[in-house]
């Protein structure tokens, strides 16, 4: 893969990775990809380019909102239970 070829770049004892300038892709095929975030009273968890309204329970908490890419599913846990789910169809991700 291309990004793997990428070496890391060493700057004052940290390591960072190189600027990709949006020339490298990353395609997912399967997986998970995670995002959290904070629900406010308008019970809107915000996705690119996507938004979901979720139960009443998640009304001023942060989740982790979980896109499963094999099964196309957005899943909402809470207490490592998941509570909520979306279909969330997607073919491949590539960033």
């Amino acid at each position: 893969m291309q990004a793997l070829a990428l070496k890391p770049i060493r700057y004052k004892g940290n390591t960072h990775l190189p600027d990709m300038d949006g020339k490298v892709h990353i395609p997912l095929r399967g997986g998970c990809v995670y995002y959290i975030r904070y629900i406010r009273s308008d019970l809107k968890l915000h996705l690119p380019n996507e938004c979901f309204i979720l139960h009443e329970r998640f009304k001023y908490s942060y989740v982790v909102a979980e896109v499963n890419i094999e099964n196309h599913c957005l899943n909402i846990p809470k207490n490592h239970e998941i509570v909520q789910t979306f279909p969330y169809l997607i073919t491949a991700i590539d960033w």
